[in-house]
């Protein structure tokens, strides 16, 4: 090769690899920007405006059981009488919660038995008010399995 062809074939290399640094950098330069959601005047003049808007934490508040629910279960749920077959496996019960904490609308979502399932129905509707974080506007449905094992 000519001396001018390998200068050429540097240059171009040149050129190449600075294109591509730019772009890099270009790049990583718009990703470093700061987050500006939410903080320009028209929505801070909406938010003082309106005391009672909260910003949106990503999730609304869950009620929790009051102690251990497993072990709640585990002490309340009594087998049916007479009923001796050796079935082992899981209940899921559904149910709301209300902004109360009392639990209604029980429903079964996965069924074992038609005896062991009103079983777990009748445990579950022994169960103590749950307690809410927060003051709730509304009620949530919540599932909780029971597990069978004879």
């Amino acid at each position: 090769m000519t001396h001018l062809k390998v200068q050429n074939m540097k240059q171009k290399t040149i050129i190449t690899l600075s294109v591509l640094l730019l772009t890099a950098l270009a790049a990583r330069a718009q990703a470093v920007q700061p987050d500006t959601v939410g903080t320009d005047a028209s929505a801070r003049a909406e938010l003082s405006a309106n005391p009672a808007r909260k910003s949106f934490s990503g999730y609304d508040p869950m009620p929790s059981f009051p102690g251990d629910i497993r072990e709640f279960i585990a002490t309340h749920f009594r087998y049916p009488k007479g009923y001796d077959d050796c079935i082992s496996g899981r209940i899921v019960v559904k149910f709301f919660i209300k902004p109360n904490g009392k639990c209604t609308k029980f429903t079964i979502v996965r069924s074992l038995d038609p005896r062991l399932d009103r079983a777990a129905i009748e445990c579950l509707k022994k169960m103590p008010r749950w307690k809410w974080p927060v003051k709730a506007k509304g009620g949530v449905w919540f599932a909780v399995p029971v597990r069978i094992r004879m």
